[in-house]
This record gives C-alpha cells, structure tokens and sequence, in this order.
C-alpha cells in the first residue's frame, strides 16, 4: 500500500524520476524499492503458507 502512495505522490508532483533507482548495487533503494521489496517477499510467505495449509 505504501508502495502505491509514494508512486501517487510523484505521479502528482510531476516527480516520478525521483523514484529512480529502484533497486541499485543489488540492494533496494529508497521508500519505492524497500515497498516493491516487502510486497514480494509477503507475498512469496503467504503463497507458501497457502501451499503448507492445504497439505494439512
């Protein structure tokens, strides 16, 4: 969620190269890039516990 409101804050000021770079020397950058970051890897564990929880 917060990934899409600092997107919509740029987007209004007319600043999105300010999110630039996302991730860079192989580590995120910036409030955009730790977001994009933690909604993959919460999405990577609920997937998984979605798996483990059907196998029971």
């Amino acid at each position: 969620m917060s990934a899409i409101y600092t997107f919509w804050q740029a987007y209004s000021k007319h600043d999105l190269l300010s999110l630039t770079p996302v991730i860079a020397y192989n580590s995120p950058q910036g409030i955009f890039g730790w977001s994009i970051s933690l909604a993959f890897i919460l999405t990577v564990v609920s997937f998984v516990l979605m798996i483990i929880g059907k196998s029971k």
